[in-house]
């Protein structure tokens, strides 16, 4: 009497797909919780990296803020709306304003893993402003300083709005499924991002 083998046969061969299916189940649901875990310290990353970025503009934009200040009610202290910047004025400005900089792109630069291009074009944005405040020095019209040094700090300002903006939509944009909209300014004259 022969033995039927088929039964157990086909018994053990679903036996085994049964537990390769389970094996690749199982494998995916950990890759997947992997990737989800990547993506949960990417945010965090970008939050805590936006935290600290954020709070240097805020202490460096004051610097700034201050060099703008003092060139602005400079500038409209007369009737002509005209005052020189003498030389040992600008050089003291100069070192606040250009120090101020330098820490934000210093900062910035230790980060473009996040998002190479933004951080990049922050940056070059932020040292060719430098750039054009340390070519200050040599201009010999000292009322033209005092217009180019309120001018370049505004920009600068505005760039580190701008940079905030971009910075809160790629840290925060996901989470709170919104984005803050670009700056329009109200003078088509000044520069926007």
């Amino acid at each position: 009497m022969a033995k039927d083998f088929a039964s157990p046969t086909l018994a053990a061969i679903a036996a085994i797909i049964s537990v390769y299916i389970a094996f690749k189940q199982i494998s995916k649901q950990h890759r997947n919780n992997l990737d989800a875990q990547k993506e949960q310290a990417k945010r965090e990353t970008k939050i805590q990296i936006f935290k600290e970025i954020s709070e240097i503009l805020d202490l460096e934009g004051a610097a700034i803020r201050d060099v703008h200040s003092y060139c602005f009610s400079k500038k409209y202290s007369n009737m002509e709306m005209k005052a020189p910047l003498e030389h040992a004025e600008f050089h003291e400005l100069c070192n606040r304003f250009g120090r101020a900089i330098l820490v934000v792109v210093g900062k910035v630069e230790s980060h473009e893993i996040i998002n190479f291009k933004l951080f990049r074009a922050f940056r070059f944005g932020l040292q060719s402003i430098h750039h054009d405040l340390l070519k200050l020095r040599t201009e010999a019209d000292r009322f033209k300083v005092l217009e180019e040094v309120v001018e370049l700090a505004n920009n600068t300002l505005m760039y580190f709005y701008d940079f905030q903006i971009c910075m809160q939509n790629i840290s925060y944009g996901d989470v709170f499924d919104s984005e803050v909209p670009s700056r329009e300014p109200a003078d088509p004259v000044v520069k926007s991002s």
